[in-house]
């Protein structure tokens, strides 16, 4: 498709916005790689790193994909920047989930993230889910996840 929408005469550029994880394969990754129009921008709505977390959100990916995927875009279009949103304070959201979550904004060096706190909603399954985390824990785990970002952003500036 995005080959097709390439050549309409008068578009200039293409951004794809939120392509999942599980969606980005190599192929995609060389079509925006050898494209003229289409930005070297990967909107990934991430949410989560921990396995445990993913799953718990009924996500259709793992960490381990996620970072084949991230690895694969940074190997192919190394200027590429990659932008995604987080999740903090998910029910049953340990410690350890979190310091992964911290290890792994450190370490992948996104140049964009948005992070949120969970809230929650009536009707979904996690609304019913037991060791909901305190909206206070929830905010300290956004701002240190901010802190940590912000000055990765600007380094990359």
């Amino acid at each position: 498709m995005l080959k097709e929408i390439e050549k309409i005469e008068g578009i200039e550029w293409i951004r794809v916005m939120y392509s999942y994880p599980e969606e980005i394969d190599l192929e995609l990754i060389e079509t925006i790689k050898n494209s003229e129009k289409i930005c070297k921008y990967f909107d990934i709505p991430i949410q989560h790193i921990s396995n445990k977390i993913l799953k718990l959100m009924n996500r259709r990916t793992t960490k381990e994909k996620i970072l084949e995927v991230i690895n694969n875009i940074r190997k192919n279009i190394p200027k590429a920047v990659i932008r995604t949103s987080l999740i903090v304070g998910f029910p049953n959201e340990t410690d350890e989930d979190f310091n992964e979550l911290v290890d792994f904004i450190k370490e992948y060096r996104l140049d964009r993230v948005g992070i949120f706190e969970y809230s929650q909603e009536e009707g979904t399954k996690a609304a019913l889910f037991d060791n909901q985390i305190s909206d206070e824990i929830k905010a300290f785990r956004k701002e240190k996840l901010m802190k940590i970002q912000s000055k990765i952003s600007l380094e990359k500036i």
